[in-house]
């Protein structure tokens, strides 16, 4: 017969299995439906189905694309049955001062760039709009804008995403006379060939997190080391002072960081979203907290051996601490591969110099469409490396307890 108290047991703990089945669906259900919406066409993301109708490897192939703006125009175009694998590919990327804006293609905003002539005081740009694909004989058109002589483009926003374009644009000379001026038209998105390049992000950030990662590790638990095991006129106050900075926004900092890094010529490098990352106060504490339940009295017996100070931080602090280092070593590497702000900041000049979280912010609306299906491919591969790093500092971290020198 069982007795209640075990059934009791029993229940309760089929209860806790139960939400913890249930606790871990909810979390793995983001990534998971952002894993699968990236294999998903950008058109059917946001069509509900848990699993996939259609499995494309387009959003894949614009990601790693030398030039993406191009071949996602050009998949949009074959999904809309405006072009087909026979076309010549290189008559898509004419630019002609006509912009069709209907069907699947949407533009919103369009670039309007034209030849300078010398002499010209003003552009004066006129537009027209019909509905439908045919070209009228006979087209009425509107000024919309008047630029001065040393322009050379404008950008058109608010085009009706249904009606077809027409732009139009004369130079005024300076005896009176009109003139045309050599003109084409650009897309205007966010998405830019010549700009984004998601391999080249993706290796900036992963440059950035493992100088961050490893230099940054030796320098915490350096001074952890330092603050932990030796006596010096002023330490303690010295550490509660650095822990009182801790308190103090960001923010604060911001502006009197920014300049000093400009007064050295940083800003648009690389190297300006690793220095502020290489010595943490934090870092140091976490460190300094670990480093001191080692015992004294093994160091004291190094030191008469004959070690020197470093040789003991090297062979006995560092090995007794990789549990502590193999912590901070994956909160290192995701303050740093998962850093926006300060390289918005630093950065956003540059491309070039993007780090991964920058570029993907950049994947918003190309020709009016919502770049779903790249945003969720790039956000799928920027979060495998979080996943490695993960796992392997978490078989680190129980190896250092394991096999750590010092034991109680």
């Amino acid at each position: 017969m069982v007795q209640p108290n075990s059934m009791n047991k029993t229940v309760g703990q089929f209860l806790l299995y139960f939400i913890l089945i249930i606790g871990a669906v909810i979390s793995a259900f983001p990534f998971y439906w952002m894993s699968i919406s990236s294999l998903k066409p950008n058109d059917q993301i946001l069509d509900g189905r848990v699993i996939p109708q259609e499995i494309v490897s387009d959003n894949y192939r614009i990601l790693f694309s030398n030039d993406p703006v191009g071949l996602f125009k050009r998949i949009m175009l074959e999904r809309a049955g405006q072009i087909t694998d026979e076309d010549d590919s290189a008559e898509s990327d004419e630019r002609e001062p006509l912009i069709l804006t209907t069907g699947e293609i949407k533009i919103h905003s369009v670039e309007l760039q034209w030849e300078p002539l010398d002499g010209a005081k003003s552009y004066t740009i006129y537009k027209s709009e019909s509905e439908g694909d045919i070209v009228e004989d006979e087209i009425e058109y509107t000024e919309i804008a008047t630029v001065s002589g040393e322009e050379s483009s404008i950008i058109i926003k608010g085009l009706d995403e249904d009606s077809v374009n027409y732009f139009w644009i004369e130079a005024i000379m300076p005896d009176g006379s009109k003139q045309i001026p050599n003109t084409w038209s650009t897309e205007v998105g966010t998405l830019k060939s010549a700009d984004w390049n998601f391999v080249r992000a993706f290796r900036n950030s992963l440059f950035a997190a493992l100088v961050t990662v490893f230099i940054g590790l030796f320098f915490d638990s350096l001074g952890g080391f330092a603050f932990a095991k030796y006596n010096f006129p002023g330490r303690e106050i010295m550490f509660w002072i650095l822990l009182g900075t801790m308190m103090i926004p960001t923010q604060v900092s911001l502006v009197p960081t920014f300049q000093i890094f400009q007064f050295f010529g940083f800003t648009g490098k690389i190297i300006s979203v690793i220095i502020p990352m290489l010595v943490t106060v934090f870092g140091m504490f976490l460190c300094r907290q670990y480093m001191m339940s080692i015992p004294d009295d093994l160091l004291m017996a190094a030191r008469i051996d004959g070690a020197r100070e470093f040789q003991i931080y090297w062979n006995i602090v560092l090995p007794s601490s990789k549990p502590i280092l193999g912590a901070l070593a994956i909160i290192r590497f995701l303050a740093s591969w998962n850093n926006f702000f300060w390289p918005l900041i630093m950065l956003g000049g540059n491309p070039k110099a993007w780090t991964l979280p920058l570029a993907l912010s950049k994947i918003e609306f190309s020709h009016g469409i919502p770049l779903r299906g790249i945003e969720m491919a790039g956000s799928f591969l920027a979060s495998v490396p979080i996943f490695i790093v993960f796992f392997m500092m978490q078989r680190q971290f129980i190896e250092g307890i394991i096999m750590g020198s010092v034991k109680e």
